[in-house]
């Protein structure tokens, strides 16, 4: 047992932390209704909120979701936390009153298997996309002074969080309003990372007509091999966990992607040992979580609800390999005519190559557009 470092408050749970408001910054966490009734008990979840610098308790605002791993007590965009030199001017730019005025929001929503949910419905993890919609944003945009609308909704994300992103955007396209994903987490299963999880036989090796090659894990952006798919599976199953689901990247894949098995846990899509993959269970990975096939699939009603709303960043020499499932669908989007973009940055690794302020001035400019047609239909 993990002993608590600090005693419990009236009122406090320990689920998701508890931080105290300072400045700009507030703390919101409630129990879902939803995810009590899947596990049993309570379920709690948590938002970390900061509030533009001249905040009208009596007013609407946008608002800027961004999605990631579990941020602790860390506010949206790292505000007065600057660690990396090129960011170092954001929460002088926040404070000076010159940025948007939006509420920007990232979430704590750590649970049994992982530091998050990815905030969609999955087997293993329960309803956790339900939740966010129907509980969470309502009640942020309640407290805080939310608009409400689809267009007062955008997200942005990079890496995991650029998975989310996307996802959200389309599995609801009548909440959300528009998406940056960056670097995203494999937006397609044929290309996962390196794996075609639907026609390789195994992920830790290449199979060529010959002889075999160990599949690589990550580059750099020379291309030089940091180290293998199996290499990286082996440490998160050193680390801990349950066998064959380990406690990291791939073991989080499982938990959000995979049925659950009779034992309760996830069924893992590749033997962790071997590396065989099982077929039955990309199947069902591929009929709920391959965003790009979930696009091809459903184009005739979705893509006239996120035209426009797409706007993808990724380096070409992402050290993942994650740039080719960013190509996939960038591919599908362009088919269908999806109005928004798509760029790939030369020489650069698992990065957007964007600053918050350039990303947070684009989001301006995009917000001044759909917001103001979105009040004019409303007149």
């Amino acid at each position: 047992m993990i002993e608590p470092e600090y005693e419990l408050k009236d009122g406090e749970v320990y689920q998701q932390g508890n931080y105290e408001d300072h400045g700009l910054v507030r703390y919101f966490k409630m129990k879902s209704e939803l995810l009590s009734d899947f596990w049993g008990e309570d379920i709690y979840l948590g938002a970390n909120i900061l509030l533009p610098k001249r905040y009208d308790p009596e007013k609407k605002y946008p608002m800027i979701l961004c999605q990631g791993h579990f941020p602790g007590g860390t506010a949206p965009f790292r505000y007065d936390v600057e660690l990396r030199e090129r960011e170092q001017g954001f929460t002088k730019y926040w404070n000076s009153g010159k940025a948007p005025q939006v509420i920007c929001v990232n979430f704590r929503d750590a649970n049994m298997f992982y530091d998050d949910s990815y905030r969609v419905n999955s087997a293993n993890l329960g309803p956790y996309g339900d939740a966010y919609v129907q509980e969470l944003i309502p009640a942020i945009e309640e407290k805080y002074g939310g608009l409400g609308t689809p267009e007062g909704r955008i997200l942005v994300g990079g890496s995991t969080g650029g998975w989310i992103s996307a996802a959200l955007q389309l599995f609801c396209p009548d909440f959300f309003g528009g998406t940056w994903p960056g670097f995203a987490d494999s937006l397609d299963f044929h290309d996962h990372q390196l794996m075609d999880l639907y026609n390789d036989e195994n992920v830790y090796y290449i199979q060529h007509p010959w002889r075999k090659v160990e599949r690589p894990g990550a580059r750099d952006t020379r291309g030089n091999v940091l180290w293998t798919y199996r290499e990286e599976n082996y440490y998160e199953l050193a680390i801990g966990g349950r066998l064959e689901l380990g406690m990291g990247q791939f073991g989080i894949y499982n938990a959000v992607f995979s049925p659950c098995g009779e034992d309760g846990y996830p069924l893992p899509v590749y033997d962790t040992l071997t590396g065989e993959i099982h077929k039955d269970i990309v199947e069902y990975w591929g009929e709920h979580y391959d965003l790009t096939a979930y696009i091809e699939r459903n184009h005739e009603w979705l893509m006239p609800k996120i035209r426009g709303k797409f706007h993808l960043r990724a380096g070409d020499m992402d050290n993942f390999y994650l740039n080719l499932g960013h190509y996939a669908m960038t591919e599908v989007l362009e088919k269908y005519d999806h109005q928004g973009y798509s760029v790939t940055f030369p020489k650069v690794g698992h990065d957007g190559n964007i600053t918050i302020i350039d990303m947070m001035e684009e989001m301006r400019e995009y917000l001044k557009k759909t917001v103001k047609r979105r009040r004019k239909k409303t007149k």
